[in-house]
């Protein structure tokens, strides 16, 4: 039994963070606690359960009402529950909840090597946009939701 819910208690959203940290590593950033900060205050922070465990996340930022660009920023999923399409599930929620906030587009940055990840980027239909300006070595695909 697993859920996919969006997560508005910031005590959950750090427990998700905690358990997931062995893979994604934010809290042993310099500046984890203003990322932290931003992503409670901000983001749209969805979770993964396998019965009551916590097993990934994902987050996404769908407020440029300018732009009605949305930008996940992070995704997760913990290296024993990988492969079982909650990576899949979570992306899915974040379209979603996206198309919601009237986005029109769904854009995420990744490094160039993480080859695996790109590969399931694509397989969820997103598509090389550029490559990034901001970071070294990343590159920037897009996912058009209208």
């Amino acid at each position: 039994m697993y859920s996919i819910v969006v997560e508005n208690d910031n005590k959950n959203k750090y427990d998700c963070i905690r358990i997931c940290n062995e893979t994604i590593h934010i809290l042993e950033r310099e500046d984890s606690d203003i990322l932290l900060d931003k992503l409670f205050r901000y983001a749209i922070f969805i979770s993964a359960k396998e019965e009551d465990a916590y097993v990934g996340f994902c987050s996404v930022y769908a407020n440029n009402e300018i732009t009605r660009n949305a930008y996940i920023s992070f995704i997760c999923v913990v290296n024993g529950s990988q492969n079982k399409g909650y990576g899949r599930l979570l992306i899915e929620r974040a379209i979603a909840e996206a198309r919601n906030e009237g986005m029109r587009l769904i854009r995420l940055e990744v490094r160039n090597e993480n080859r695996k990840a790109i590969g399931f980027y694509e397989h969820c239909g997103f598509n090389f946009e550029k490559k990034s300006t901001r970071t070294i070595g990343s590159s920037y695909y897009a996912l058009r939701i209208s």
